[in-house]
């Protein structure tokens, strides 16, 4: 079965990580996500804390969180992990798994423990996501919204994420089609300033329009990579690039590794003794 990145509109969206060697880079989560290990080891480092999340394991990342990452494949396995989003309008309709007005207790939780009927419901939200011919909006929208209750009823809450800065509101508007030629005077319009108030309002959050193109450019490449089998031609107009050795190029330098290291399994050099 060809594997892709299925979304519904206005309920979610899930796919499946492969990844063939062992790779960490730096990655800025624009949404909550929740991510189980089904083989292989993740390592994560936030707010100066060290977790790791192992096979049969779970996860949960806030939205806007930027955090180094460490995908851990081994010499007989893969790293391979599954995720769900969630519409920020479906989430917005139930106010309990906020936090408001008070201390937020972090930006990652792992789950080490899961019961057995929460893994039951996340196998029924990834079937009703993926299988719209066969489950109605209606249900794939019950589906999913459980997955959230029983994060509520584990102790997971998330921090209302109101898009003030003016960054997050262009990293949301490239994130609606990355190829898109995002040119200084195309933004300022979209957002009704002139083009030297757009680069001063992201000079003050120490930030710049190439920037937030390459980073947004370069996580949506990466998720393609690792959770659909298009080719790397394919993903890198996907993300804009009309040659694909500058988007390796551009790749490489943002990462520290090339497209291809997530898909092909690096050689090794046979041991001697």
């Amino acid at each position: 079965m060809k594997r892709t990145i299925t979304t519904r509109d206005g309920i979610g969206t899930t796919a499946q990580i492969i990844q063939r060697n062992t790779l960490g880079f730096l990655r800025h989560f624009d949404q909550p996500v929740l991510i189980w290990v089904i083989k292989g080891t993740k390592h994560l480092q936030c707010n100066n804390r060290q977790y790791q999340v192992n096979a049969g394991e779970f996860l949960v990342v806030d939205a806007g969180q930027t955090i180094h990452v460490t995908n851990q494949a081994s010499d007989t396995h893969d790293y391979e992990a599954g995720w769900i989003t969630w519409d920020n309008a479906l989430m917005v309709e139930h106010p309990e798994i906020f936090v408001i007005n008070k201390p937020h207790s972090g930006c990652l939780w792992p789950i080490k423990q899961i019961p057995t009927a929460f893994q039951q419901a996340i196998k029924r939200t990834v079937q009703a996501l993926s299988c719209p011919d066969y489950f109605p909006d209606n249900i794939a929208k019950n589906q999913i919204t459980e997955t959230l209750l029983w994060l509520s009823y584990l102790g997971v809450t998330f921090q209302i994420q109101e898009t003030v800065s003016v960054s997050s509101k262009i990293r949301h508007l490239i994130n609606t089609d990355p190829s898109e030629n995002w040119t200084a005077p195309h933004v300022a319009n979209i957002m009704a300033m002139s083009e030297a108030t757009l680069r001063r309002r992201l000079n003050g959050e120490n930030c710049s329009l190439s920037e937030l193109l390459v980073e947004v450019r370069m996580n949506t490449a990466l998720t393609m990579l690792q959770s659909t089998d298009r080719s790397v031609a394919q993903i890198a107009q996907d993300v804009g690039y009309s040659s694909q050795s500058k988007f390796a190029s551009r790749f490489r330098k943002n990462f520290g590794f090339v497209p291809t290291m997530v898909r092909e399994k690096q050689k090794r050099d046979p041991v001697t003794i």
